[in-house]
């Protein structure tokens, strides 16, 4: 079996992202297995990811996020618009991250912390759900994920709709700090005519 081949039994789809604009069954969720390993060892608590409602998703059923720690993402309705991804062993011929949804009309995860939001009138933007996941691994409750480096109409109408007076932009500094701080300006450009109070601060350390 040559490099980077996987068994008949065991299956990984190397495609990368795809949007998506699809409503899923909520029986979906049966099919991931509660192992949390990979998150755990990362300093994530299992609570986090067990109000999330993320789960592996066992290499043995060959689907588009076989192989990942999945996360359903929630639109609005509460409906499962689609589904994250993350690789939990090394692999050298798919992406780590794989997203299946629309990101432009994400705001996630909303239905988990909406209602800190609105009590606190803040909201703690960053660019990834590792990082989302850290957050609220750290009791940093009204957080928001971007899912990248620009900032959507659907969570800028979210925080206005949610009467936010105060925005804290944290995307990942990455190796090279400039890229976020690049990002963080740029949405504090985007949210300035909505919001009273805006704050850029990256982390200590990029996320790994």
């Amino acid at each position: 079996m040559g490099a980077g081949a996987v068994s008949s039994t065991e299956y990984i789809d190397p495609a990368p992202t795809l949007s998506t604009d699809v409503i899923y069954p909520e029986a979906t969720l049966r099919t991931l297995l509660p192992e949390y390993g990979y998150w755990l060892g990362r300093g994530m608590k299992e609570s986090v990811l067990r109000e999330l409602e993320g789960g592996l998703a066992p290499k043995t059923e060959r689907g588009k996020l076989a192989g990942r720690f999945v996360l359903p993402v929630r639109d609005l309705q509460r409906r499962i618009s689609g589904f994250t991804g993350r690789l939990v062993e090394p692999n050298s011929f798919a992406p780590s991250w794989k997203h299946l949804f629309k990101s432009g009309k994400a705001v996630y995860p909303w239905h988990i912390v909406g209602a800190d939001i609105k009590a606190a009138r803040t909201a703690v933007l960053v660019e990834s759900a590792g990082d989302l996941l850290g957050c609220l691994s750290h009791d940093i409750k009204p957080v928001l994920c971007t899912w990248g480096l620009n900032l959507s109409g659907a969570i800028i109408s979210y925080l206005v709709a949610s009467n936010v007076r105060r925005v804290i932009c944290a995307p990942n500094r990455d190796a090279d700090p400039r890229k976020g701080q690049a990002a963080a300006e740029k949405w504090a450009k985007k949210l300035e005519s909505f919001i009273p109070e805006i704050v850029i601060r990256l982390p200590n350390e990029p996320y790994k």
